[in-house]
């Protein structure tokens, strides 16, 4: 199980403070506290959150831990994008960044999404100097993805995003990444992501987490 940081508020000022406003904020609320468990411990840090949404992400990181600057960058603008974090526009392929720019990067539930998802993994690795971190599904048949598109459509109602996704199987993932030079990858599953009848109806199998770090070359 991923460590919850010790600089990470309780669940109760996280839920008041990042999902409120969510018809089910356990998913949110598990979102940030295993994101946050895969972020260095301490000292100076500045990460990229790609494909950043409303930018809750990137303001709850920079707020609560200590040292810390980030950056949210987006296709597009949303109206109800939080206001405290600093956005930044792309093209959803390149990032206007230079080499090792950020100790740590995000793609939160955004590759399936890429229309070009190698292109996009390689260049956030370009950008990061340390870890990269994904979270993202794991499909394991036709079912898989039918389920997937349904949360997906329900998880963006509202948003403006237009939901177009491949979601990809464990051998398609492991194609994907071997395109990283030096990549140290660690995979982190049976995650708790949904409860209860949700939890029944989409398995939690179906989410999953990739630790990306960069080797020595």
């Amino acid at each position: 199980m991923l460590r919850r940081p010790a600089w990470l508020p309780g669940q109760r000022v996280l839920q008041e403070s990042v999902a409120k406003a969510l018809p089910y904020p356990y998913y949110r609320l598990q979102l940030v506290e295993y994101t946050c468990g895969l972020l260095p411990e301490a000292g100076p840090c500045i990460v990229l959150d790609v494909g950043a949404g409303d930018g809750e992400m990137a303001r709850l990181i920079q707020h609560y831990r200590p040292d810390t600057t980030a950056i949210a960058v987006e296709t597009f603008l949303r109206s109800g994008r939080n206001k405290d974090a600093q956005f930044v526009r792309f093209d959803g392929i390149r990032l206007p960044f230079e080499d090792a720019t950020f100790d740590v990067s995000l793609l939160l539930n955004v590759l399936h999404h890429a229309q070009a998802p190698e292109l996009l993994l390689r260049e956030i690795y370009r950008v990061t100097r340390s870890r990269v971190i994904v979270k993202d599904h794991l499909a394991h048949g036709w079912v898989d993805r039918m389920k997937l598109g349904l949360l997906d459509i329900l998880g963006n109602a509202g948003t403006g995003a237009v939901v177009s996704a491949r979601y990809l199987s464990r051998t398609e993932w492991l194609g994907l990444l071997s395109g990283l030079p030096s990549a140290e990858v660690t995979w982190h599953e049976d995650l708790s992501f949904r409860k209860g009848w949700l939890e029944r109806l989409f398995s939690n199998r179906l989410e999953m987490m990739l630790q990306i770090d960069r080797g020595h070359t």
